[in-house]
């Protein structure tokens, strides 16, 4: 690890590796597949669940029927939200991950 003292103006390694650390998870040391798996199932959430908003806000504006265009608005935001929150994670740990690998 690489660590600067305030009254330092280089940098140098220290003996204590897990101190100040991002955590494992976002990097992928020591298991990475129940994070992929966990990653593409919410994906495939987001996408079903987006897509049964749209039929739901589709079907509800033809028919007129607010309980449909709320249930599919509804849908639709929690899917684009969770792929979102999916999508940021995947690439924060990307950024870790070449950050990591760049102290290394």
């Amino acid at each position: 690890m690489l660590v600067r003292r305030a009254y330092e103006k280089g940098v140098h390694r220290t003996r204590l590796q897990g101190v100040g650390r991002p955590s494992s998870i976002y990097l992928g040391e020591e298991d990475e597949q129940p994070r992929l798996m966990l990653e593409n199932f919410g994906i495939a959430v987001a996408t079903i669940s987006a897509l049964s908003g749209v039929f739901l806000l589709y079907n509800g504006i033809t028919s007129s029927d607010m309980n449909q265009v709320l249930g599919g608005a509804a849908l639709l935001s929690g899917g684009l939200v969770t792929a979102f929150l999916v999508v940021k994670g995947k690439l924060r740990a990307r950024t870790l991950k070449r950050y990591r690998e760049r102290l290394d």
